[in-house]
């Protein structure tokens, strides 16, 4: 038991560190890119995160804004789920890292493990997914 709480915390610590790595960035870390005007049956791409972020963080954020740029009405935003204007958005998602969401309407799809996986060791697989359950979503 003593060995797998210790495990476990060892893990946890990693995680926390290896994603929170400080850089230089912009205060303002909230973003918003509409790929083409919108309508109420409009897609979104949330990509939650926080303050500091690492190399697989950024390039999340960074597949998921190529993905969508040539899709219509599909919106994407990057915000910081530690900031307090994004609360009530990252309470209902349930949130608690980095994590990254699809919602249409009342369907939702959570990308976030298989972007964790494929962010940096295969973009492209990244994208196709993230085109994937937009056309899924907006059937």
């Amino acid at each position: 038991m003593n060995k797998i709480f210790s495990l476990l915390l060892i893990v946890c610590i990693f995680s926390t560190f290896s994603c929170n790595q400080q850089t230089e960035e912009s205060k303002d870390t909230n973003t918003t890119v509409q790929s083409t005007k919108t309508d109420s049956n409009d897609i979104t791409v949330y990509y939650f995160h926080s303050t500091r972020r690492c190399m697989t963080c950024k390039a999340i954020e960074e597949n998921a804004k190529t993905a969508i740029s040539s899709l219509k009405n599909v919106n994407f935003k990057a915000l910081d789920f530690t900031d307090a204007k994004n609360y009530d958005l990252a309470k209902k998602y349930g949130i608690v890292s980095s994590s990254l969401i699809i919602e249409s309407k009342d369907k939702q799809a959570d990308l976030t493990d298989f972007a964790f996986q494929n962010a940096i060791a295969n973009p492209k697989a990244l994208k196709d997914k993230i085109k994937g359950e937009i056309k899924l979503l907006s059937k």
